[in-house]
């Protein structure tokens, strides 16, 4: 029994000697550097005189899943740690306030307009948010009220009470509408897309998309007349001037917002390129400094995140005319913002992987 008492005593022993000798270094976290990247020399912004710096920050795509919301999820965990970077910001005033460019919700239902409103709590008359594919619905199963759309004023676009929206849907729409927010706000008499000043600067939130009619295989996804909207716009707000602009929707120009219009590919099209063609006929005269989109939840480079766009191309080699930056904000579900800064001749643009800056874009306008 001794015997067996000094051989474990020894075997334990040199089995710590093994263990502690085997013990990891420390892992040291990897640090991405901050790219910077080229942009175009093409670019219809005209620098402008004795205008404040302006800072905000540009967001998308929090999309609040009910399935997702749960303690351990992780894309709610993530979407809630943007959350408190955005609060911190507005709190310290660093910032003017917040553009989210769509998909507050994943489902459009009640539990995930809640988990939004979380997303904002305290900063709310600081957030200036708009529609993306996810906040609307339509489904069979569930009761859609048809008089209740015409009362609220959705019913001229609906055509013969056919795909209305589920009344959760219209939850969603009547919170947009209802939204109180420290800027002058212009809006139409539905009061989906609104337009604000900040700092002489003239923003416009175009939730969806800048066309006035959806797409023939995506009939509940309307636009609500935002390209009439904007182009009224425009004509009332800035007229002649050169005053400069920053316009948001949720579908952009890249590739994927694109889509392929292909007879076999129907779906794959979030809207069309003679609408797309209608939005650039019309602002392509104004002093448009940047455009912002969601949709895309993150892109992987220099190239694929900020996109020169011309009416036609939206690649950076390829671009024949002046174009207008566009540049896609990334979803705040995987952790990505953009922090924007615009002085009198530039506009800054740093896109965050949480706290983390990842790439950066100086876009010169022109004299």
């Amino acid at each position: 029994m001794r015997q067996h008492s000094i051989f474990t005593f020894f075997f334990c022993g040199l089995l710590f000697l093994q263990c502690k000798n085997a013990a990891p270094e420390p892992v040291t976290p990897k640090v991405i550097p901050l790219q910077q990247c080229l942009t175009s020399s093409k670019h219809t912004a005209t620098s402008f005189k004795d205008k404040e710096r302006l800072h905000f920050i540009v967001t998308a795509d929090p999309q609040y899943d009910r399935w997702q919301m749960n303690p351990d999820g992780a894309i709610t965990k993530t979407a809630d740690k943007v959350s408190k970077i955005l609060k911190k910001k507005v709190h310290a005033e660093e910032v003017e306030g917040i553009i989210i460019a769509g998909d507050m919700t994943h489902n459009a239902c009640l539990e995930e307009l809640e988990r939004y409103k979380g997303f904002i709590e305290g900063i709310e008359q600081h957030v200036y948010e708009g529609l993306g594919n996810h906040d609307y619905r339509s489904h069979p199963q569930e009761f859609t009220d048809f008089e209740k759309i015409k009362a609220l004023g959705y019913g001229n676009f609906l055509k013969k009470n056919k795909h209305g929206w589920t009344n959760y849907s219209l939850g969603v729409f009547e919170y947009l509408k209802s939204r109180k927010r420290k800027a002058k706000i212009n809006t139409a008499p539905h009061k989906i897309n609104y337009s604000w000043d900040w700092k002489g600067i003239h923003f416009v939130q175009l939730n969806l998309f800048p066309g006035n009619h959806p797409v023939k295989h995506k009939p509940i996804q309307h636009p609500f007349g935002a390209l009439d909207f904007l182009k009224n716009d425009l004509e009332q707000q800035i007229g002649n001037s050169e005053k400069p602009i920053v316009l948001i929707h949720h579908y952009g120009v890249d590739e994927f917002s694109r889509g392929a219009e292909r007879p076999d590919l129907p779906n794959s099209v979030w809207w069309y390129k003679k609408q797309q063609k209608a939005y650039w006929e019309l602002i392509k005269d104004y002093n448009v400094v940047c455009i912002f989109s969601g949709h895309a939840h993150d892109c992987v480079d220099c190239d694929s995140c900020y996109l020169p766009w011309d009416g036609d191309s939206f690649h950076r080699e390829n671009v024949q005319k002046r174009a207008i930056p566009t540049f896609i904000a990334g979803a705040a579900r995987d952790g990505f913002y953009l922090d924007c800064t615009i002085s009198n001749d530039s506009i800054l643009v740093t896109r965050y992987h949480l706290e983390n800056p990842r790439y950066q874009w100086v876009v010169n306008f022109s004299n």
